[in-house]
């Protein structure tokens, strides 16, 4: 059988399956290009990985424990939630804040200036980046942060809509 020949998948016999040029041959010499039993091949055809190679060494083998990661309690669950929502509003209305500015400035009357337009992007990156910390941690560090994305929409609030 030739490389490249348009009928390798059927070793032009129409028989077992051989490769392009027969790279895949086991140690006794086999011409059907599949290994005579399993793992015979040393673990050439399953990537290196067949038998006692990577997979045992580093843990990852059958013998390996499979446990699964532990979850957040609820209360954290809960702040990121929270804190999802609290960053999605504070994200609409820092766009709100944006489209009154530029309509503002187009028609001539006053808008919300370009303090308040600053703030709300500052507030809204720092929510934006704290929840997406919060939502890739667990435990202390993710309330830690949905507590950020809560101080920061308070602070905008205050400072810009109630003060």
């Amino acid at each position: 059988m030739v490389r490249g020949s348009a009928d390798w998948g059927t070793g032009g016999r129409g028989g077992a399956m051989q490769r392009p040029g027969n790279d895949y041959q086991d140690y006794r010499g086999s011409d059907d290009g599949a290994p005579a039993d399993d793992y015979a091949d040393g673990g050439y055809a399953h990537g290196g990985y067949a038998h006692g190679g990577y997979a045992e060494a580093s843990g990852y083998g059958a013998d390996a424990a499979m446990t699964a990661p532990e979850e957040p309690g609820r209360p954290v669950r809960a702040l990121r939630a929270l804190g999802g929502s609290v960053v999605a509003g504070l994200v609409l209305l820092t766009i709100g804040i944006i489209v009154v500015s530029i309509l503002g400035g187009r028609r001539g009357i006053p808008g919300p200036g370009g303090e308040s337009l600053i703030v709300h992007l500052l507030g809204s990156g720092v929510a934006l980046v704290a929840q997406r910390y919060a939502d890739r941690t667990r435990g202390f560090a993710a309330a830690a942060c949905a507590l950020v994305v809560f101080c920061a929409a308070g602070a905008v609030l205050w400072t810009q809509w109630w003060g």
